[in-house]
């Protein structure tokens, strides 16, 4: 019996040394394959392994199971152990250089202010404007500017009353009031002026040129006299207030007679040179040149204010 059993064991490993496939569960192994493995309910059980590296001089295409982390399926490359498995790279720790040789990264529009990053650096998600640089807080967090020397001033707004608003008469007693009439936009970049609140915030730190002009209303006399509330902390009472605070108040240009023409009949102005840091604020005030009547500015874009980033 034992004789048997020993030919029926040569016969077979004949025929599977003679054969050029092997098939487990198979009569009809596939010709592409050495070994042809056939379950509908059952697995392959590679051999599992703690550790990948500890297998002493492996073969080039070598596989096994890690079970310790990070777990998973691993090859030997020649050069090294290398983990299969698909990777959402949402929380990726790399092992080798990217190289994105001629390709680009793309579709990353969600990405949010404080997630782009490179090191202790965050980036502008913006495209930015034309003419715009990066520029530094000292910091670390790059943000679009204007550039430094010649031919780096930049207009970020131009605004115009368009909406009726009354300015109270002058007076030591009571507060200029916060224009908000100045609706009509023809360039507010990013949003810097809120004319909703009157208050205008410095996208960045440097040199801000603002120039207002405000023009009375047809049919009136008074004429709204600007100026530049500077972090918008104006309190009463004024009369303690001469400008050397860091506001900068207007004065009434022209109050010719009734031969002159409109606009040059009432007119008033501010112009000045404001040094802001980032996210610092000023609100523009208005105020009538006379303490006995109110004043309303023109609504037909003769009454504006421009702000200009010189640096």
């Amino acid at each position: 019996m034992t004789q048997k059993i020993l030919l029926l064991f040569l016969s077979v490993m004949i025929s599977l040394s003679a054969s050029a496939q092997v098939g487990i569960n198979t009569t009809m192994p596939d010709a592409s394959a050495a070994l042809d493995v056939t379950s509908t309910d059952k697995g392959l059980l590679i051999p599992r392994v703690a550790l990948a590296s500890a297998i002493g001089d492996p073969a080039e295409g070598l596989m096994v199971y890690q079970t310790t982390a990070p777990k998973g399926f691993y090859y030997f490359t020649g050069m090294g152990w290398t983990l299969i498995g698909s990777d959402n790279l949402g929380n990726h720790t790399a092992t080798t250089n990217l190289n994105m040789a001629s390709q680009d990264i793309i579709a990353v529009d969600s990405i949010g202010a404080a997630k782009a990053k490179i090191g202790p650096n965050t980036y502008p998600t913006t495209t930015g404007t034309n003419g715009q640089v990066l520029t530094t807080n000292g910091a670390g967090a790059l943000s679009w500017g204007s550039a430094s020397g010649g031919g780096g001033a930049q207009l970020l707004v131009r605004v115009f009353a368009n909406t009726p608003q009354t300015f109270v008469a002058a007076s030591s007693f009571v507060l200029p009031v916060i224009a908000t009439c100045m609706g009509g936009i023809n360039t507010n970049v990013g949003g810097a002026w809120n004319a909703a609140t009157g208050i205008f915030t410095a996208p960045s730190a440097g040199l801000y040129m603002v120039s207002v002009h405000s023009i009375n209303l047809a049919g009136t006399s008074t004429v709204p006299v600007p100026s530049i509330d500077v972090d918008n902390n104006q309190a009463l009472p004024l009369l303690d207030i001469t400008g050397g605070e860091g506001d900068f108040f207007g004065d009434v240009t022209t109050q010719l007679t009734q031969v002159h023409p409109n606009p040059y009949k009432h007119r008033a102005k501010i112009q000045a040179l404001i040094y802001l840091n980032a996210g610092q604020t000023f609100s523009l005030r208005m105020h009538s040149h006379l303490s006995t009547a109110s004043a309303t500015p023109s609504q037909d874009g003769t009454t504006n204010m421009t702000i200009v980033k010189l640096n």
